[in-house]
């Protein structure tokens, strides 16, 4: 969540350096540095989907949209730096992030402390054990692209709200039980309410960077299944990939 990348960036905070230069020493530049890339995960053999049901039995037929990773790597003056990667994944156990984050640290020389993941959890892409090779590698090799892409940045916050978007899964049935997966029970109790309150707020990063094009981290609360369902075969990263490809049109960011 944005609140994390925060926690994260402290200390990372864009600044103007005080005091005049000297005639033989150059100020160094203090605002962050900061470098994207993206790298294909879609698989290239017909493998088991996540979302619904049994994997084993909903095999994807087609694609409708691409599968990525998106890392972003963020750099400050004394070469402290964290990397953020966005995954079109369901979900991924702890013990499977671990070992993402070990590998991309190996590769990178970040230390797994500063490495976070982040699935988009579309109900629509491969499930992570049938792909988690690929998923390795395009990670390391997205994250080490990252690196290399590093330019100095000014970094812009800001803050809106969302209107149907979100939705609190926790039904509250009229027996005061609640219902955590689907709208009803076939008990013939009755909804009346969720347990608590949608948040609305859609948070956004933006780096504007010297030379290159502006990168843009979006979070909001979202449970992507709109392309998806028990009897949908297509491959898909839902309204995240669409809200990607929306934003990227415009040629100026990466999202």
């Amino acid at each position: 969540s944005v609140l994390l990348i925060c926690c994260l960036l402290m200390g990372l905070v864009a600044c103007s350096s005080a005091g005049g230069e000297t005639a033989t020493t150059a100020a160094k530049d203090e605002r962050l540095r900061v470098g994207y890339a993206r790298e294909d995960i879609t698989p290239k053999s017909p493998v088991g989907m996540t979302g619904y049901g049994n994997e084993t039995e909903r095999i994807f037929k087609n694609v409708l949209d691409y599968l990525y990773i998106t890392c972003v790597a963020i750099t400050d003056k004394d070469d402290n730096t964290v990397i953020m990667m966005s995954i079109d994944l369901g979900n991924m156990i702890d013990s499977a992030g671990n070992t993402v984050r070990e590998k991309v640290s190996k590769a990178t020389g970040v230390p797994r402390d500063n490495i976070t993941l982040s699935c988009t959890h579309s109900h629509s892409v491969a499930a992570y054990g049938s792909i988690s090779s690929q998923v390795l590698q395009a990670a390391t090799k997205a994250a080490k692209a990252a690196m290399e892409d590093r330019e100095y940045a000014d970094m812009y916050m800001g803050q809106t709200n969302t209107v149907g978007l979100n939705f609190v899964r926790h039904y509250v049935m009229d027996d005061g039980s609640v219902v955590g997966d689907n709208f009803g029970d076939p008990t013939g109790k009755t909804y009346v309410g969720h347990t608590s309150e949608a948040d609305s707020q859609m948070q956004l990063l933006q780096f504007k960077r010297e030379g290159k094009k502006d990168v843009l981290m979006v979070n909001w609360q979202s449970h992507p299944h709109i392309t998806g369902g028990f009897s949908k075969y297509d491959l898909s990263a839902d309204i995240v990939g669409a809200f990607r490809d929306c934003i990227e049109k415009s040629g100026d960011y990466l999202f």
